[in-house]
């Protein structure tokens, strides 16, 4: 996942758990061993250390979780065994190639493949490159080609459209594309690469090959067992990650799994969230269903897979795509925004009418709050978004309150379970005693209480969005549902594409002055209160614009103020 987008990061940052971890939780890490063979009747396995002394073990439960490797040239192409040919898998992978493109002597690569390493180094190769002062700007240029059987980038992934353009911000960078292109040969002297030859009669310079043509499940151990296994070589589970034989499991991106969101049976997502929550899966099916054991004095609820795929890539520096959901036709899809320029869009990929992913650049927080949608199994509709991305009526639906319309506070659930801010529905309670209703549907509540409504709790969907995505709200000027930011002058929020405008208002009010400000004593004690909560400039504001619209104002005994309007108001 990382060592594509950042092959300079270290190890250590790297890892998902240090030694310490593995240490307190009385987990033997055993590092540099090859299990041989596995009895599957015996529940035995034998391995080998790193000493090349061969030890065996006995199990209860066994998970697989081989994972995959990087799929090599074919042998049918010379010239395979060149040095300088660099596939990427292991952070030893990334050191070797890291101090490869860093020699000055480096400066023609190829990228043979099409696939998101491919790309990702390609971005990172073009715009993520230091001088040696750690200035980007002092880099040395390399030149950066990839070579890729198909018309477009990951096209079987996100579809033509956004493939060519992801295609054209790469270029805009310096890398040149050969589409369509298949690799007869690979060239040099001294064993060493220099030439990529294709099938066009063209020859590709290169002092440094990057081969990223896919990977290839790790399954040899496998062969021939009683395990079930895909015609392409992934292990065939179950909802419980259970494998054919019992009480042997498997995990992560060898496996082929049913995705219940979509109803789908044999689905494999090659993503790092996945793999996650397949190991959560497969520890919950040993502990909860196999060893019966309880969390807080009953039963876990949680018995299947059940998740959204989710994953993001990083194509340069300032271009990411994030993705949700699951679709085999990338090319049903319906896509706003602006793909030529920006690079700023979402890209509805529809089956049967539905919705069922969503691609996105620069309109975060979009893919994650679908992936809340397809969670709870609430359909998006074709005809929804076919003809406007309107965010306020789709994507940010579940943050806003139906009565207020703004980003919800303190969130309830009705028992409609349509949502409202604590504070909206103490207001409804309040002026329909009587005549109760939704605001939205209008049914009646029945129940005149506020007491009787409980905040939802933290792990409830619409609490999980609401504390994930602080910065998201209402923008006061264009009232778009968006990413905001608040004013550092007043406070109100306001969108990317409005504060510099907003701001401009602040000054045009500082430009003018305000004259005539000289309070009585009455007029300074009823204003005091107030004053303690506005700014100098604000207080000024509002003792002007107050003025526009009454005459005076008298203090009563009772410390309460009587306005006097204008003659004739």
């Amino acid at each position: 996942v990382q060592l594509s987008k950042q092959p300079l990061k270290k190890p250590q940052d790297l890892l998902l758990r240090d030694h310490l971890y593995f240490k307190k939780a009385k987990i033997d890490l055993m590092l540099d061993t090859s299990v041989t063979n596995i009895s599957w009747t015996l529940k035995n396995l034998t391995y080998q250390t790193l000493g090349k002394q061969m030890k065996s073990e006995q199990y209860d439960y066994l998970v697989l979780a081989t994972g995959l490797r990087s799929r090599k040239l074919p042998a049918s192409i010379p010239g395979g065994d060149l040095r300088n040919i660099f596939y990427l898998r292991t952070m030893e992978d990334a050191s070797n190639l890291v101090n490869k493109v860093k020699s000055p002597e480096t400066k023609n690569i190829v990228i043979i493949g099409d696939s998101f390493v491919a790309l990702e180094m390609c971005g990172w190769l073009t715009t993520g490159l230091d001088g040696p002062g750690g200035k980007q700007e002092d880099a040395d240029k390399k030149n950066v080609s990839v070579v890729m059987l198909l018309k477009a980038p990951l096209i079987r992934v996100f579809g033509e459209k956004i493939a060519c353009a992801v295609q054209k911000v790469h270029e805009k960078n310096g890398a040149k594309f050969y589409s369509e292109a298949t690799v007869t040969e690979l060239t040099g002297e001294n064993s060493m690469v220099q030439f990529v030859q294709l099938a066009t009669g063209e020859s590709v310079p290169c002092d440094l090959v990057i081969v990223a043509i896919g990977s290839e499940t790790c399954t040899e151990l496998l062969k021939d067992s009683p395990i079930e296994m895909t015609p392409d070589d992934f292990v065939k589970v179950n909802d419980r990650l259970e494998t054919s034989v019992d009480h042997v499991l498997a995990v992560g991106d060898i496996t082929k799994y049913p995705l219940r969101i979509f109803n789908l049976d044999e689905v494999n997502c090659q993503h790092w969230q996945m793999a996650c929550t397949t190991g959560h899966q497969a520890a919950d099916t040993i502990l909860r269903h196999y060893l019966g054991q309880t969390k807080g004095g009953c039963r876990s609820s949680k018995n299947d897979l059940y998740t959204t795929p989710f994953f993001w890539t990083t194509q340069n520096n300032q271009t990411t795509i994030r993705y949700t959901g699951y679709t085999r036709d990338a090319e049903n899809v319906v896509i706003h925004g602006d793909l030529e320029n920006e690079f700023k869009f979402v890209a509805y990929y529809i089956v049967d009418g539905y919705v069922r992913a969503v691609a996105q650049s620069k309109y975060d927080p979009i893919a994650c709050e679908v992936a809340e949608v397809f969670y709870h199994k609430r359909n998006i509709r074709k005809e929804d978004i076919e003809h406007d991305m309107d965010s306020q009526s789709l994507i940010f639906q579940k943050f806003r309150c139906l009565k207020c319309e703004r980003r919800l506070n303190k969130p309830l659930e009705l028992k409609c379970n349509h949502f409202i801010c604590r504070d909206c529905l103490e207001t409804v309670l309040r002026n329909h005693r009587t005549n109760t209703q939704c605001p939205a549907c209008s049914r009646p509540l029945g129940d005149y209480q506020i007491e009787n409504y409980t905040y939802l709790s933290p792990d409830h969907y619409i609490s999980r969005l609401l504390s994930t995505f602080t910065d998201v709200n209402e923008c006061h000027t264009c009232k778009e549902f968006t990413t905001v930011k608040p004013c550092s002058e007043c406070s109100k929020d306001q969108c990317h594409s409005c504060s510099a405008k907003h701001e401009e208002t602040h000054l045009q009010i500082e430009e003018q002055p305000n004259e005539n400000l000289e309070l009585s004593n009455e007029e300074l004690e009823i204003l005091e209160p107030i004053k303690s909560y506005l700014s100098k400039k604000e207080f000024e504001d509002f003792i002007q614009t107050a003025r526009n619209h009454v005459d005076r104002a008298i203090l009563k005994q009772d410390k309460t103020m009587v306005y006097i309007p204008r003659s004739g108001s």
